[in-house]
């Protein structure tokens, strides 16, 4: 299927060793955001690198990561590939009754524990949140935010 060529924007986010990492906004109803597997001592950083680079995680993020006066620094566009398209695959589990549901995109579907390993939480991410899950990747460390949402 040739798909007409869409440009998603492309942020700097900025890590605690003072580098930043990159992120790229997804076509998605929610907000989705997809990270990188790239860092850079400045903000900017060619295109074509930011379209090699492998993703790391996508999750939902707080609309204030990327829009407004206090959002990451737009570090250009970057070309989206065909499985960006597709909204990621995210779960939850009903604090009541312990049941699992699905989402994809704004669909939620019944499903099982064994279904959701692996896949992110549904939630929204704050952008320090976002930030700090970022930094204690290229560092080597554990996220607390990341295991206090793990299955």
């Amino acid at each position: 299927m040739n798909r007409v060529s869409i440009k998603s924007k492309l942020f700097a986010v900025p890590l605690d060793d003072g580098w930043f990492g990159f992120a790229k906004e997804l076509p998605s109803p929610v907000n989705e955001v997809a990270f990188l597997d790239l860092k850079c001592p400045t903000p900017e950083v060619e295109t074509s690198v930011a379209k090699t680079a492998p993703v790391l995680f996508r999750i939902w993020m707080h609309k204030s990561a990327t829009s407004g006066k206090k959002s990451w620094k737009r570090g250009g566009f970057v070309e989206l590939d065909d499985a960006e398209f597709s909204p990621s695959s995210f779960f939850k589990k009903d604090p009541i009754s312990g049941e699992y549901s699905l989402y994809a995109g704004l669909d939620e579907i019944p499903t099982t524990r064994e279904a959701c390993i692996g896949l992110e939480r549904a939630a929204v991410w704050e952008r320090d949140h976002a930030e700090a899950r970022l930094s204690d990747y290229f560092a080597g460390r554990e996220n607390v935010f990341v295991k206090s949402l793990l299955l």
